[in-house]
């Protein structure tokens, strides 16, 4: 298994300073939002506890260059879900209170019910 690093990998001095300038981004801002992202993680693996489910936190790093500028964005969230079933209501059916021994009873007799 080869091992990368900045020296050997890119060749490409304009790639180089990126992957350098972005290298240090990433570091810098996980620094920056360290506790942040702690309480994320620990927020996410309560919810995956509370609903029986895997624990899975991510973040993400994009970078964006526009013309010699450079980008670099770290993202992080806990998705909450919650979810509840109902029914429609339907306002224009007919509404009939019979209980099931009296349904059965008049079905068995021919009648529609």
């Amino acid at each position: 298994m080869t091992t990368y690093t900045l020296e050997n990998a890119i060749t490409n001095p304009e790639l180089h300073s990126v992957a350098t300038q972005c290298a240090d981004a990433f570091v810098r801002l996980l620094a920056e939002e360290e506790l942040e992202i702690i309480k994320a993680k620990t927020a996410c693996l309560k919810e995956a506890q509370a609903q029986d489910k895997p624990e899975r936190f991510g973040f993400t790093f994009t970078v964006t260059l526009a013309g010699n500028d450079i980008e670099a964005k770290l993202g992080y969230s806990v998705k909450r879900t919650r979810s509840a079933e109902m029914t429609i209501v339907d306002n224009d059916q007919l509404k009939l209170n019979l209980d099931a021994e009296d349904r059965h009873r008049r079905q068995a007799e021919g009648e529609d019910v």
